[in-house]
């Protein structure tokens, strides 16, 4: 694994142990789902996790599903299309890595 990648997905994993916020979202989950992983260990028992993907593979999903359903969401589509922000709850992080030019996580 790309060590940078690594180093990233661990950050976000200690943020949300810090923080303990009530919502996640990650904009592309990814191949693996590897961040989605770790923010869902990390999450307080009252936090919901959710990504939007315009193709969420087997992969990813059967890892997801390793974790209650209450604690998640997957929307599919663009995550440049606005109609999937319209209801969502205000988000604490919000981690970005849909368009694979940047990998960034914002408060």
């Amino acid at each position: 694994m790309n060590p940078e990648l690594k180093t990233y997905r661990h950050f976000v994993k200690g943020l949300v142990e810090q923080m303990r916020p009530k919502n996640v979202l990650e904009i592309g989950l990814g191949s693996d789902a590897s961040t989605a992983e770790l923010i869902l260990q990390a999450l307080p028992d009252d936090g919901h996790y959710t990504t939007i993907d315009i193709s969420p593979n087997e992969k990813a999903l059967k890892i997801l599903n390793t974790f209650d359903e209450i604690y998640w969401t997957v929307i599919k589509g663009n995550s440049k299309d606005a109609k999937h922000y319209e209801h969502l709850p205000q988000c604490e992080i919000i981690c970005i890595d849909g368009h694979h030019g940047a990998i960034e996580c914002y408060m």
